[in-house]
């Protein structure tokens, strides 16, 4: 039988760990800001202003997660989003600004640019912007592809035995591992995106973009094929885009040969006032006089269409990835694998894979992880001293925390987290916020979410939640544990 494996980023990590994680990525992209080798020349002319925005972008989740933002959105793809955001992060004990997935800021911002009417090309310019500081992130210069380096041998040979593999990561590593060719769905980052090829069908236009553009090799993979959204409607939008302008064109061209009312249609688009038309006309043209060029078309969706045989899934999240599973579900394949990692993800895949009978594996199995935690000896500390509190001051405490922190974690998580915290960790906390430095220069309102955000980067550098952060920076270190009385 054929055999077809399917892989996303749980490779990646399993391989890189976590520095390959969503925590990681966002992580980086915020503490990027204050890289002096930032590439403002073609990110953002002002680092701190995005590392602003996309605190603000955070502190919109709770309105969207208790349903005020339902209103605002304007089409089925949005809904669908706003949906699964919910199902994703509703029962978050605790939600740090590295928990929110890179691509679901891309939907918070489309929502607050509706409510708050903001339109393009505003909305989109500031969209790509925060898209390419997430994908200088996750590329991490070029350690994105180092992960196989770390394939065990057993590991090789059973991607080797795969007759066609795809994937969604960006990455090289499994063609330098096993030498096979790939195919990356959602592009990658060594192929040149059509905007910035002066070759390309787009560029022979006279508007041609390459034209305003400076290429900056030295950061390659930002004008690459790399493909990033939060919906799955607007991938499959994108990846099918090349494949239906040719398709157009060329049947447009051909019609313009052969039938004298298309040639005297498209000839009366020269100086119509709708661009599209304008441009849709010089495209006919410029294919009649060049037969063989044709509109790029990176992401390789028409295999995965014409797969057969066996389909193997392996570190896929069902989550923003439903157009990849809406046309395996109308794929010819006969038989289909999926390794989940956490279970919930069973039923979610049932129902986007209806079609098929799913064999069902776990991942840790197939990795050789072993669930329970092995327990280390603690070591012996500074002497804990315990400080009693009523239920209704530690509550006032609290809510403080929360503000300052923009938490959603309980009292009773918050006092359990602070207990667990060992003081040589609340030490370097302590030592952490002491180094924090306000952004005096910016406006009031700017400098209070720029401290959340640095709250958060030391809640994700600990695996702690921000309002234990300021908690543990209240206590200056005494090593207190707090008991409600």
């Amino acid at each position: 039988m054929f055999k077809n494996l399917l892989v996303g980023n749980g490779v990646n990590i399993q391989h890189g760990g976590f520095d390959f994680a969503n925590t990681a990525i966002i992580l980086r992209t915020l503490k990027y800001f204050k890289d002096p080798n930032f590439p403002k020349h073609i990110l953002t002319d002002d680092p701190i202003e995005a590392k602003c925005y996309i605190g603000y972008l955070f502190l919109e989740t709770k309105r969207i997660l208790a349903g005020k933002y339902d209103c605002y959105t304007n089409c089925t793809a949005e809904r669908e989003a706003v949906e699964d955001f919910k199902n994703k992060y509703k029962d978050r004990n605790s939600l740090k600004i590295t928990d929110v997935g890179f691509e679901d800021y891309y939907l918070i911002h489309d929502l607050l640019c509706h409510r708050i009417k903001i339109d393009n090309p505003e909305c989109y310019t500031v969209r790509e912007a925060v898209k390419w500081c997430f994908l200088h992130s996750i590329y991490d210069d070029g350690k994105v592809n180092t992960a196989h380096n770390n394939y065990s041998a057993e590991f090789i040979e059973w991607l080797k035995s795969y007759d066609q593999i795809f994937t969604t990561n960006y990455d090289n590593n499994i063609e330098s591992a096993t030498g096979k060719t790939v195919f990356h769905l959602h592009g990658d980052f060594f192929s040149r995106s059509a905007l910035y090829s002066p070759d390309s069908f787009r560029n022979q236009l006279s508007d041609h973009p390459y034209k305003n553009c400076t290429i900056d090799e030295n950061y390659s993979h930002l004008y690459s094929t790399a493909l990033t959204t939060y919906s799955g409607n607007y991938k499959q939008y994108v990846m099918k885009q090349g494949e239906l302008a040719n398709d157009v064109v060329e049947k447009m061209a051909k019609g313009y040969f052969e039938n004298p009312s298309v040639q005297q249609d498209v000839d009366s688009w020269e100086n119509d006032r709708n661009e599209l038309l304008v441009k849709m006309r010089e495209s006919i043209l410029l294919k009649i006089g060049n037969p063989d060029l044709k509109f790029q078309e990176p992401y390789p969706i028409q295999p995965l269409r014409d797969a057969v045989g066996e389909l193997v899934i392996l570190g896929l999240s069902p989550y923003n990835d439903r157009h990849l599973f809406e046309i395996i579900n109308n794929s010819a394949i006969s038989k289909c694998t999926f390794y989940y990692y956490d279970a919930k993800e069973k039923d979610i895949i049932s129902a986007l894979l209806s079609s098929f009978d799913i064999e069902f594996q776990d991942a840790r199995t197939f990795w050789g992880i072993s669930m329970p935690t092995k327990l280390m000896p603690k070591k012996k500390g500074k002497r804990i001293t315990f400080k009693n509190v009523t239920k209704f001051d530690f509550y006032k405490f609290a809510e403080c925390y929360r503000e300052l922190s923009a938490s959603n974690m309980s009292d009773n998580d918050i006092i359990r987290q602070f207990n667990a915290t060992s003081y040589d960790v609340r030490v370097q906390i302590c030592k952490r916020i002491r180094e924090l430095k306000v952004e005096r220069d910016r406006a009031v309102d700017q400098q209070f979410i720029l401290n959340i955000v640095d709250l958060h980067i030391i809640a994700a550098e600990f695996n702690i939640d921000p309002a234990v952060v300021c908690c543990v920076g209240t206590d200056q270190c005494r090593n207190e544990h707090i008991q409600i009385r």
